[in-house]
């Protein structure tokens, strides 16, 4: 399952600002032009490392959805 921008949004609400101990996240937007790609080298390293096959399924997914979604552009 993807993270959607408010499930990111809200998870960083919960963080403090000095980290709080929380484990550090890295959000890609389905618009960033280098994000399937990234989520791609993810999947097959993790593929290569043992993790539970629906969790790579669903990267493969969203790096499929993030390759059809209609507007590509550098990062914000």
């Amino acid at each position: 399952m993807s993270m959607t921008v408010e499930d990111g949004r809200v998870y960083l609400e919960r963080l403090s600002l000095s980290g709080g101990g929380a484990e550090p996240i890295f959000i890609l937007r389905g618009r960033d032009v280098s994000a399937p790609s990234a989520v791609l080298a993810w999947a097959m390293r993790a593929e290569s490392v043992g993790v539970n096959p629906q969790k790579i399924a669903g990267a493969y997914e969203a790096a499929a959805a993030m390759l059809l979604w209609p507007q590509h552009r550098k990062p914000d």
